[in-house]
């Protein structure tokens, strides 16, 4: 089932990742595997830092095939996609995804998110 909706400042009510839950604000005591400049790996999956949005570990390959995270933030003016792309990545290594994903499908999904940001502006 595709889910266009954005990442959400709540995590879903069930979540393999187990009891973690989303940092109000992201510090070095929180669980962080990778920082950016706008976006940080934790425990839990991927957060954006200062807080508001976050994307859960058991929703990192959501709907991967047809939409994906990376062209769902590309939607979103506020998001700087080269750190969320490369975030993004990290998590999929990090999270144990990467086996799954062809990085073809980043550049291709990134490359319509910068032309679609593009042509918005």
């Amino acid at each position: 089932m595709m889910n266009d909706e954005p990442a959400t400042d709540q995590p879903p009510a069930v979540s393999t990742s187990g009891e973690k839950s989303p940092s109000s604000v992201i510090g070095p005591q929180d669980g962080v595997l990778w920082q950016g400049r706008q976006w940080a790996v934790t425990d839990f999956g991927l957060e954006r830092l200062g807080g508001g949005q976050s994307v859960p570990t058991d929703r990192l390959f959501e709907d991967i095939s047809v939409y994906s995270w990376i062209r769902r933030m590309g939607d979103r003016p506020d998001v700087d996609l080269d750190d969320f792309t490369t975030a993004f990545m990290v998590a999929l290594v990090l999270h144990g995804f990467v086996t799954n994903l062809p990085g073809a499908k980043v550049l291709e999904d990134f490359e319509k998110a910068e032309r679609k940001r593009a042509r918005s502006a």
